[in-house]
């Protein structure tokens, strides 16, 4: 089983940090955000939210690299990474589960940033912009496949926006909505993930769960019932799901 993982506010909470560096690029356009207005565009594409703030396309797609020379510089302030995951990186490791980063940052600048929090070591694969085209397309998801010999249907895609669960829907992937990020239920529900959690701790059990089912099919088959019920809409539990292994 190969599980991916969106990057801002799945794996870490870089909200202050993304917000501080877009009101400096916007600070000589006599603009800016607020965190309200930020927070349901983190995720999107960078130039899509700089052109919300200066109007021009073409001045987006030119800003677009400024805010990247300000964002290597001040990319460690406040950004932290989620209570939990790295644990829950290590113990997908133990058990032999690959790992891997599907996100909207450049390639090279997330393998740098991932090496700075010390956990770029828990990751197979990290597929950025420049590598495929950017979610919500299934691109990133395949190419991450295709890398390390998975098929999309092996695959768990795991995300706080709608875009992390559409791009794994449109590839053939599970999917897993997680609500400690920049997205609520509803609207993440609204994209139909085929689980939604509130935890680290219930993340670690629908991933635990699935692998096994991967690894007794058979074994399974009631469980694996129940996750093509939940595919169709008709939200489970996870926790529920998890204890009746």
């Amino acid at each position: 089983m190969l599980v991916l993982f969106d990057l801002d506010g799945t794996i870490i909470d870089s909200k202050t940090t993304i917000l501080k560096c877009l009101n400096i690029l916007l600070e000589k356009y006599n603009t800016s955000y607020s965190m309200d207005e930020l927070r349901p565009l983190i995720g999107k594409p960078l130039e899509e939210i700089i052109k919300r703030k200066v109007g021009s396309e073409k001045l987006a797609k030119e800003l677009r690299m400024k805010y990247r020379e300000i964002y290597v510089k001040n990319y460690l302030d406040g950004t932290k990474i989620h209570d939990g995951v790295e644990e829950l990186l290590m113990e997908l490791r133990k058990r032999k589960i690959k790992t891997g980063i599907i996100t909207s940052k450049l390639g090279d600048v997330a393998r740098s940033f991932l090496k700075d929090l010390k956990i770029s070591r828990l990751f197979d694969v990290i597929v950025g912009e420049d590598d495929s085209e950017m979610k919500p397309s299934p691109a990133p998801v395949i190419h991450a496949c295709k890398i390390l010999k998975e098929k999309p249907e092996n695959c768990v895609i795991v995300g706080d926006s709608e875009d992390d669960i559409i791009a794994g829907k449109n590839a053939g992937a599970k999917t897993i909505a997680v609500l400690w990020g920049y997205r609520n239920r509803k609207q993440l529900e609204n994209v139909n993930p085929d689980y939604v959690v509130e935890s680290v701790g219930q993340l670690k059990n629908a991933l635990f769960v699935l692998s096994d089912i991967e690894k007794e099919p058979e074994a399974k088959r009631e469980y694996i019932e129940r996750l093509e019920k939940t595919r169709k809409g008709k939200f489970i539990r996870v926790e529920d799901f998890a204890k009746r292994l």
